[in-house]
């Protein structure tokens, strides 16, 4: 397995997990689907990167960084 592909796996499991713990929280089943998105977002991010991208500053950079990649020129 490459370098690449072992960082990839784990992104993978820790997205996972990060998921998997959603039916553990109180009162999951009441979320508008804002915040399902802004959370399933929040996990992606952390799971690519949880240094960079953690707390709320980072999930604001996470943001900045899928607006200029998916967003910018469509």
């Amino acid at each position: 397995m490459t370098k690449r592909q072992a960082k990839i796996k784990s992104t993978i499991e820790y997205l996972k997990k990060y998921v998997n713990t959603y039916e553990t929280q109180y009162g999951y089943l009441d979320y508008s689907n804002d915040i399902i998105i802004n959370d399933m977002l929040y996990g992606i991010g952390i799971a690519i990167n949880e240094q960079k991208y953690k707390y709320a500053n980072g999930y604001r950079e996470f943001k900045k960084y899928l607006l200029k990649k998916f967003l910018q020129n469509t």
